[in-house]
């Protein structure tokens, strides 16, 4: 066997699954190069993040988490909602970028169930500005990944720790863009 092999090997053992994050064409050098945010460590020392995925979407203003999709990067519990698919797309310009990685129990991973949200789904996004309490059952859903069963209508997997760039993998997205646009 080989050294590469080996390491492969043995990501493979620790991992929980396949993650698969969407971002815009202009975040790619940020996530490659990073140094373009001011990170605070556990015992407050400040610096600037190491190249890879930086948790940046804050929840509650306690986590910060970078929202993925574990598995496939168009699961199927999405294919029965293109249209929310194609809005989530949209966000990221006219060429988004798909990137994966194997997800670890040290990343934190956990699972919540956006199709509480499905009845406030405009066209664009989500206006649930008139119940209160989908932003609740939302965050009441956040089930660690090892706990996960499956069932959730529309699950989001994120992960609150920085992943190196070293386990990133850059991928063509183009062609499930491209099927997702002509639905």
């Amino acid at each position: 066997m080989t050294e590469q092999s080996i390491g492969e090997q043995l990501e493979k053992e620790r991992s929980l699954g396949r993650a698969y994050h969407w971002t815009s064409e202009n975040k790619i050098d940020q996530i490659r190069q990073g140094g373009d945010y001011v990170v605070f460590d556990e015992n407050g020392k400040q610096g600037v993040n190491e190249p890879g995925l930086l948790p940046l979407r804050n929840l509650f203003d306690l986590w910060s988490f970078t929202f993925c999709f574990l598995g496939s990067p168009y699961p199927e519990e999405w294919q029965k909602h293109p249209d929310i698919f194609r809005a989530l797309l949209k966000r990221f310009g006219d060429n988004p970028q798909l990137i994966s990685f194997e997800v670890r129990e040290e990343d934190d991973p956990r699972v919540l169930e956006l199709g509480h949200s499905i009845p406030y789904f405009n066209g664009l996004g989500f206006d649930t500005s008139s119940d209160r309490n989908v932003f609740w059952k939302y965050t009441g859903s956040m089930t660690p990944l090892k706990d996960y069963k499956g069932g959730f209508e529309l699950p989001e997997l994120v992960v609150t720790k920085h992943i190196p760039l070293s386990r990133l993998t850059f991928l063509d997205g183009s062609e499930i863009v491209k099927a997702v646009r002509s639905v």
